[in-house]
């Protein structure tokens, strides 16, 4: 009778250590399955963040009061029309990419809306201190003056930042 017993818990313990051991494997294949589709979404992901990081690069360097400035005819305007549409160009610039958010981290998005709210600052002061019955030209180098004291050094941060996370990806 005691062999029986015997018996019995040699073959209770090895269809335990049997079923440890399969649950164990179904774990294992269910973590798997997770980590093989997470690595199949970031490699699916991967370039529209690169895309969308290009495209931010592109919208701060628009927004750059040079390059706006260039943009348009400056001998042929005036102080107001040349501030309306230097607002007007970096507002669709930032609403047309807005959407771009969803693949940046919060505090590049906010490193680059600062920049746009700073330029459109830099912009509304230089033509506080020109006067609206100034010419563009006079406008235009009141802007110039001004970026060279700032040295665009907020795009330059967003700029940057954009740059730290297209390393980290």
């Amino acid at each position: 009778m005691e062999k029986w017993w015997i018996l019995i818990i040699i073959v209770a313990g090895t269809l335990t250590t049997f079923w440890m051991a399969f649950q164990r494997w179904i774990n294992w294949q269910q973590q798997h399955s997770l980590h093989q589709q997470l690595i199949s979404r970031k490699s699916a992901l991967t370039p529209l963040k690169v895309s969308a990081f290009e495209r931010l690069t592109i919208l701060l360097e628009r927004i750059t009061p040079t390059s706006l400035i260039l943009r348009y005819p400056v001998g042929q305007m005036t102080a107001a029309q040349l501030q309306f549409e230097i607002t007007k160009s970096i507002r669709e610039e930032y609403e047309h990419n807005i959407g771009l958010q969803l693949y940046v981290d919060s505090t590049t998005w906010q490193s680059i809306v600062f920049a746009k709210d700073s330029t459109l600052e830099l912009i509304k002061s230089a033509f506080q201190h020109v006067g609206p019955e100034a010419t563009s030209l006079e406008l235009s180098n009141v802007i110039f003056q001004l970026e060279s004291e700032t040295k665009n050094l907020v795009i330059q941060i967003a700029l940057g930042k954009l740059k730290e996370e297209m390393d980290r990806l």
